[in-house]
């Protein structure tokens, strides 16, 4: 938990530096770089707050699972066992029981949602760092052969942006 906080005041304050940096940039390369750098920095804190969501979500559900079994258990030991109790308090507890487990449920729920996002922040780094890998390696490369590589990055760029939204519109027809 230290650690995760830790982790998003370091990106925070890499963020504000970064926003800082890009009001005070000249130049426009500086800037189309500042600003993807920016925009993983973005990602990677959405990407730890999601991690750290889906472990909560994780061990609460195992949480509320176990405790849901044991008070099952102890609702059936009572019903079966305590010669005094009445009928009431062991189907009071069973119940108190099951619905623990639909918690614990719930829960897993929200942790396999939590595991989908996660992944798509995780897809989104690694195009963002390809991306930034490809400014680079570009601008280190001779004048001659430097357009000709910026054409072809562009062309990769839009098919791959096109690709992506006509998934999103397909997602989003079923």
């Amino acid at each position: 938990m230290k650690t995760t906080k830790l982790d998003l005041q370091n990106l925070r304050e890499e963020r504000e530096k970064l926003e800082n940096d890009l009001k005070t940039e000249e130049s426009e390369q500086k800037d189309i770089f500042n600003i993807i750098r920016l925009n993983l920095n973005q990602i990677t804190e959405y990407y730890t707050i999601s991690k750290n969501q889906a472990k909560k979500s994780y061990n609460l559900s195992i949480l509320a699972i176990i405790l849901g079994l044991f008070t099952i258990i102890f609702g059936i030991w009572i019903f079966y066992f305590d010669i005094n109790s009445n009928l009431s308090i062991s189907i009071l507890t069973s119940v108190a029981g099951i619905i623990l487990e639909f918690i614990g449920g719930a829960y897993f729920y929200m942790y396999k949602e939590n595991k989908k996002q996660l992944n798509y922040f995780y897809s989104e780094l690694v195009d963002m760092q390809d991306i930034m890998l490809s400014i680079k390696l570009c601008n280190s490369l001779k004048e001659e052969k430097r357009n000709n590589a910026k054409e072809k990055i562009i062309d990769s760029l839009i098919k791959i942006s096109s690709r992506e939204n006509n998934n999103r519109f397909s997602a989003l027809e079923n």
